[in-house]
């Protein structure tokens, strides 16, 4: 087992998620640090709150940190994960003052789809929330936007116009777009109506899928089509970009279907060159009030021994078809 003290996340060092009333430096269901609310952007990366949160990776004690996190998880128990490097291979007073270059927005709840980990019906945001952050991104001079956290990006009318009208003047240093879907919108129609700059930039997309079967999908993402998935998902491996990762949420009526969401997914992406490739299995975390999530979402006891099984194989072959899979979903959890 990998000990993490001789390790730093980087990600709280170079990355910030900006949800309407708050700001985070990491997923805040995988560390206990807290957030610093009602704060713009740049305070909060500078504030005392998350400053302290960063002492803790680089004293090595973790203090904050959960092994919920996929990424910890994955390094203590395989020995490497992506936002993590060695002590020994850099400069930790490199990391004393960090830069903000990776903001995630998480600030509209709006979906077209109700999924039984997050929604009990159809929800809409605040589209006056997010443009205020696209606006205060111009000048914080970050290099990667992802959209969006917490609802679906093709069904926000803000992040619609922005990918429409995105100019890359107003944002001379953003190096990459990235968006993340649950794909029923991400038509090759919808693709093409953003601006010629925007499409330069998305580089990566990561598409939230949870199922490996048409009546397993349409079971939990409420208000989706397993057939419209899959013609766009076709179209998005044709655009050859950079990366490319899909999620698996798992839960009560998908469990016994992780082993062939992987092979849906190599199969999708055997015909893309030099291009990386995740796959990011994860327990439900409570969006949903407790006692519908013990009903319909939570995974029962005795299936543990099952994903355990499943998941040991998936990491065995993942290797093998240089496909990264990451997970919080281990006996160590």
């Amino acid at each position: 087992m990998v000990n993490k003290e001789n390790y730093i996340c980087t990600q709280p060092f170079t990355y910030a998620a900006v949800f309407s009333n708050y700001v985070d430096i990491c997923c805040d269901m995988w560390h206990t640090a807290g957030h610093v609310e009602n704060s713009n952007v740049e305070d909060a990366w500078h504030s005392l709150k998350f400053q302290e949160f960063r002492n803790s990776i680089l004293d090595g004690n973790y203090k904050y940190c959960s092994l919920r996190c996929p990424h910890l998880n994955t390094l203590v128990t395989k020995g490497e994960s992506w936002c993590f490097v060695k002590k020994e291979d850099i400069n930790l007073e490199d990391f004393r003052n960090p830069t903000l270059k990776h903001v995630k927005l998480c600030d509209n709840e709006t979906c077209n789809l109700r999924c039984l980990t997050c929604r009990t019906d159809f929800k809409k945001g605040n589209a006056y929330t997010t443009l205020k952050h696209l606006e205060e991104l111009k000048k914080l001079g970050v290099e990667r936007v992802d959209v969006m956290g917490s609802g679906e990006p093709l069904a926000i009318s803000s992040v619609k116009h922005w990918l429409r009208s995105f100019n890359c003047s107003d944002y001379p240093k953003l190096k990459q777009i990235h968006i993340h879907s649950n794909g029923q919108l991400f038509t090759r129609e919808m693709y093409e109506s953003f601006s010629e700059d925007a499409k330069r930039l998305i580089k990566s997309v990561e598409i939230s899928i949870d199922a490996a079967s048409k009546e397993t999908y349409e079971k939990i993402r409420r208000g989706g089509s397993w057939e419209k998935l899959m013609t766009n998902l076709n179209f998005l491996m044709n655009l050859n970009l950079k990366e490319y990762h899909f999620s698996y949420v798992v839960q009560k009526e998908n469990y016994q279907e992780l082993d062939q969401f992987y092979e849906i997914v190599k199969n999708l992406v055997q015909v893309l060159e030099s291009t990386f490739t995740s796959i990011r299995y994860t327990y439900a975390d409570c969006w949903i009030n407790e006692e519908d999530y013990n009903r319909q979402v939570k995974l029962p006891e005795e299936c543990y021994e099952n994903v355990y099984s499943q998941i040991e194989s998936i990491l065995k072959k993942s290797c093998q078809d240089k496909i990264t899979v990451y997970t919080n979903i281990s006996k160590n959890e």
